[in-house]
């Protein structure tokens, strides 16, 4: 990028617009934002133009004066506001990590549907081992309500095996691991399909699995389901 910043005043009429180039790739990298949500990734680039515009505009005038320990401690301040926005683990920038990866998601289960939302998890990669199928991880919570009295027994019981089948509930095993902590497994049941939909793009997913997970999946109840790694729109 400084390359860039380089060679850009020998080509005059197109500055501008590389420069606000440059500021988009820079809010690309460090906040991660796609690029593909415009808006979002616009908001942050005007943000971290005015921020910095604001502060080099400040410490400019305390350079051209006299420096005085209030001045000094001013503008150290600021410095370690801008550093904050744009590097800190800070609440604006975490936004964009959790709504551009916010699915709206319906469940259907037999005769059974629920609307909720899903958070794309690039780390979740649960299958369940017999069909390779994905499988979404699912609040208790939220999807018992579509789920019959015989899932929700064995969900109950597992990973016991009730004594006696009663010859129409399948649960599956799916085994998971979670980072610095150990090997386990979750209830799982077979879905008749998934519709995922963001920015008014969509996908029915029809071989998918649900893995139960009897807790709370966002602290904030922004979502109840996390995503597999394969249904990113």
């Amino acid at each position: 990028m400084a390359v860039i910043m380089l060679i850009v005043p020998f080509f005059e009429g197109i500055q501008w617009f590389v420069y606000i180039m440059c500021g988009m790739l820079s809010v690309r990298i460090i906040t991660e934002v796609s690029l593909n949500n415009i808006i979002l990734t616009i908001k942050l680039t005007a943000i971290w133009y005015l921020t910095f515009f604001v502060a080099g505009g400040y410490i400019d005038f305390v350079l051209d004066t006299e420096v005085t320990i209030g001045r000094l401690v001013l503008s150290v301040s600021i410095l370690l506001v801008v550093f904050y926005i744009f590097i800190g683990n800070n609440k604006l920038l975490r936004l964009k990590t959790v709504n551009s990866n916010i699915y709206k998601v319906t469940v259907i289960h037999g005769n059974k549907s629920i609307h909720s939302k899903g958070y794309y998890d690039s780390g979740c990669r649960l299958y369940e081992p017999v069909s390779g199928f994905p499988c979404i991880v699912a609040s208790y919570d939220n999807i018992e309500n579509i789920l019959s009295a015989g899932e929700k027994e064995y969900i109950n019981m597992f990973p016991k095996i009730p004594e006696e089948w009663d010859g129409e509930t399948y649960i599956r095993n799916i085994p998971y691991v979670s980072i610095g902590k150990d090997k386990g497994h979750l209830p799982g049941i077979r879905l008749d399909g998934i519709v995922i939909e963001k920015d008014g793009r969509s996908k029915h997913i029809t071989k998918a699995y649900a893995a139960i997970y009897k807790g709370n999946l966002s602290k904030t109840d922004d979502y109840s389901y996390l995503l597999n790694s394969d249904m990113k729109l």
